[in-house]
């Protein structure tokens, strides 16, 4: 048995890095805090990586991909304090509206249209 983590996988967690790393930080948290809690650039940028639809299968417009993935996903927003609503919504709605079959709003979450 293997536990080492694929070449796709590392990429795509240090891809995530680099992305949190330029938009993300103790500087931009301070401005989020006295203006709002969200920035719609820094999540325009995860969408566009396929983030939200990071577990959403193909046939709803997401990547399809593994709970392992979304966990070295998490972790980097982790290390980033990420204030937009990845998480909650890409590693715990969907799993949760999956294991329901309701698979009405997969299609909008993958496209970043609702958290």
């Amino acid at each position: 048995m293997e536990f080492l983590l694929t070449e796709d996988q590392l990429t795509l967690a240090e891809g995530v890095k680099d992305y949190l790393t330029g938009t993300h930080g103790p500087d931009i948290l301070r401005r989020l805090d006295e203006k709002s809690n969200r920035d719609p650039a820094i999540w325009k940028g995860l969408v566009e990586m396929g983030l939200p639809g990071l577990l959403v299968p193909e046939e709803n417009g997401g990547l399809g991909l593994t709970l392992l993935d979304a966990a070295l996903i998490a972790a980097e927003c982790g290390r980033a304090c990420l204030a937009e609503p990845l998480v909650d919504t890409a590693f715990v709605a969907v799993p949760w509206l999956i294991a329901k079959g309701d698979s009405d709003d997969l299609d909008a979450i993958a496209s970043g249209e609702k958290t």
